[in-house]
């Protein structure tokens, strides 16, 4: 009998790395080994993950950041940008 519950939490692990996987697609890399380890909470974690769209926002915003300290830019083409990059 201890074979039966053996399996039956290695293939809850599975289907939870499984949906893990499937949410944290445009999140992370792979997000499989977070619902399979951690189950549920694995879930929760990938789920709460910012999306690599909003990290690239950041990175834009960081570059511009450094184009206006170094005046590559003037401080009115720095708003225009920044407000195109946050959906202004």
């Amino acid at each position: 009998m201890e074979l039966v519950g053996l399996i039956g939490v290695l293939l809850g692990a599975i289907v939870t790395g499984a949906i893990a996987e499937a949410i944290g697609k445009e999140k992370t890399k792979s997000a499989f080994w977070w619902g399979f380890w951690l189950s549920l909470i694995g879930i929760i974690v990938v789920a709460c993950m910012p999306s690599k769209k909003q990290e690239n926002k950041y990175e834009s915003l960081e570059k511009l950041k450094y184009l206006k300290d170094n005046n590559v830019i003037t401080e009115e083409e720095f708003i225009e940008q920044k407000n195109k990059i946050l959906g202004n």
